[in-house]
């Protein structure tokens, strides 16, 4: 029972840890779907016969790590140093940006926000090395 759990907890978070990424371009309403792999942090798809390959980075950051100094000597470090950090959850919502880059050289801009509360959701545009436009959409596969 204990391994059917691990195995079923498993799968759920391999799905859940790959989006779809959707490309529509407004010249000839070409549709085009893609893979964002939010583990590996890195995007991939086929557009006009190319592959793009890239990052993305979103911000606000998911989680942000605060260091705070002080004299004071009540929580010195082992170097003798006064510090202390925590972690700070920060909203599940904001921006994003996705530059893809293809075999050839070519690159592909994208710029979204996005929102997180259940599973991740994006919408934005996206402009290649032409300046051809594209509507963009990311959303979770389950």
């Amino acid at each position: 029972m204990r391994a059917l759990v691990l195995t079923l907890a498993l799968a759920l978070g391999a799905c859940a840890s790959n989006s779809v990424i959707t490309v529509v371009s407004r010249a000839d309403r070409q549709v085009v779907n893609g893979v964002v792999d939010w583990f590996k942090q890195s995007v991939g798809i086929t557009l006009n016969g190319k592959n793009y390959r890239g990052d993305y980075v979103l911000s606000p950051a998911s989680q942000t790590t605060v260091i705070v100094n002080n004299n004071s000597d009540r929580r010195r470090s082992p170097s003798g140093t006064a510090a202390s950090s925590s972690t700070v959850q920060q909203s599940n919502h904001g921006t994003g940006k996705l530059l893809l880059i293809s075999d050839a050289g070519d690159s592909l801009r994208c710029d979204f926000t996005y929102d997180e509360t259940l599973g991740m959701k994006a919408v934005g545009t996206c402009t290649d090395n032409a300046r051809r436009e594209y509507d963009l959409r990311i959303s979770t596969t389950f």
